[in-house]
This record gives C-alpha cells, structure tokens and sequence, in this order.
C-alpha cells in the first residue's frame, strides 16, 4: 500500500508460540516474519520496532516504528 491507504496486518502465534506476522509488508517477500523479543511489549522485526499498546490492560493498538514511518494501529475484533 501507499500512502493514506488502509494498512492491515495480522499477528499469530505459530506452532512454537512465536508471534509472527505473516504476509507483513515489514520485510522481504520470503523473509521470515518472526517477531524478536526486545522488552516489556516490545518486539523487532527486520530492523522495525513493533510496541502493543494496552488499554485497560488488554492490547488495543500495535505502534509500528519503521524508521521513515510511525504507524499506530488499532486493534479489530
């Protein structure tokens, strides 16, 4: 996506209980997608940095800092 257009991106548990994001437009194409512990809610994938955001103590947003963009997403049921 560009600019401006909706961004939507999916977060999983694989079968090891990594959190992963598949299809992520974060990184390559075939490049794995596997999130990197940093701390607290914090994680790392392909030099971005991804924080859950909680709210009343349930996450609610993921804020997606890829160097030359801050995104912050809000969590769909």
């Amino acid at each position: 996506g560009g600019m401006g257009e909706d961004l939507t991106v999916k977060v999983v548990a694989d079968s090891a209980g990594r959190l992963t994001m598949p299809g992520t437009p974060f990184v390559p194409p075939g490049a794995p997608a596997t999130l990197q512990y940093v701390g607290g809610d914090t994680f790392e994938l392909g030099g971005t940095h991804l924080t859950f955001v909680r709210e009343r103590g349930r996450v609610a947003k993921l804020r997606v800092d890829a160097v030359y963009a801050l995104f912050v997403l809000k969590r769909q049921p």
